[in-house]
């Protein structure tokens, strides 16, 4: 994939900032945002994101179906931002989403899912970063807290299968720097739906793939899992990373991720159900950002995975 970023400060009135992505290859997305920033005081924003991406469906190592999930988003809020360091934002977004199967046998079941249908979203999020850099921080943490009420909009079947859903989610990563060379980097994440209510699919959550900025946020990374093999209602994981800077700009991370998804909260604290994943990265910090290659493994899955990012990450 080709990705192509833009930012344009003042362009639409003063404080404005206009972030623009165009991600071009098997899994396209267009995204806009505008901000119009009043500090610690209320500020605009408004959002608009598009995607197309594809994954399969596993059951444990097997794949059952190849699907392909379709959005189109909108969305306008309000913002405040303390200290350029914490983030506050509350508003209202529209969802148009389908998903579809790329089966040659497809299951009847998911046909109904294939038309597009809306949804509205009424979210709170609060986010925090000190780190001292976004890419091999060496102190600080990043932390987002989100709470979202789903609301089905469409007047047909989805109004019948999926209901008014609460979903929160939580996670911290932190930084704690051992030595010049070391540096230790423990996370958690924790999500779940309140009460048992069905949210619509795109409220799920994922776990798996190294992306660490998906197009869902609740599609979480984990070493050694396929990409959103694992997802459910609830989630918890936590992660342990040692970052090793072997000569200026290469690094060496030792990576190992452990947790659990599932229908109902009982089903993440069941032994029988938690994953394990461990991995070695090695990076190169260009000047287009983060190059990485990862060679990986997990209970899960028997067979040795690899992992390569290029780039920055928006």
């Amino acid at each position: 994939s080709i990705r192509i970023n833009g930012i344009f400060r003042n362009v639409l009135g003063h404080r404005s900032k206009l972030f623009t992505e165009l991600v071009m290859g098997s899994n396209p997305r267009f995204r806009a945002l505008y901000l119009l920033s009043n500090g610690a005081k209320p500020g605009f924003g408004t959002e608009v994101d598009m995607y197309d991406f594809s994954f399969r469906d596993y059951n444990k190592n097997t794949i059952i179906h190849n699907l392909t999930i379709r959005n189109i988003k909108a969305s306008v809020f309000l913002t405040s931002t303390f200290n350029n360091l914490y983030n506050l934002k509350g508003g209202f977004e529209y969802e148009y989403f389908s998903i579809s199967q790329e089966d040659i046998k497809v299951d009847s079941a998911l046909i109904p899912f294939e038309d597009f249908h809306s949804y509205g979203n009424i979210f709170i999020k609060l986010r925090a970063d000190t780190r001292n850099k976004a890419y091999f921080a060496t102190e600080g943490f990043n932390a987002e807290f989100k709470i979202v009420y789903a609301i089905p909009l469409s007047t047909d079947w989805a109004e019948e299968v999926f209901t008014n859903s609460l979903i929160l989610y939580a996670k911290y990563d932190q930084n704690f720097s051992i030595s010049p060379k070391f540096v230790l980097k423990p996370s958690i994440f924790v999500g779940g739906t309140l009460k048992q209510d069905t949210p619509p699919i795109q409220h799920l959550f994922g776990f798996g793939g190294l992306n660490e900025i998906n197009y869902i946020s609740n599609f979480v990374p984990f070493t050694g899992v396929y990409f959103i093999q694992e997802f459910g209602y609830y989630a918890a994981l936590a992660r342990l990373k040692l970052q090793y800077n072997v000569y200026k700009k290469i690094y060496l991370t030792l990576r190992s991720d452990i947790g659990a998804t599932g229908l109902y909260l009982k089903d993440v604290v069941d032994p029988t159900n938690t994953l394990f994943g461990y991995g070695l990265t090695t990076s190169y910090n260009s000047f287009i950002g983060p190059v990485e290659f990862t060679v990986m493994g997990s209970n899960i899955n028997p067979s040795v995975s690899f992992f390569i990012n290029v780039g920055f990450s928006f």
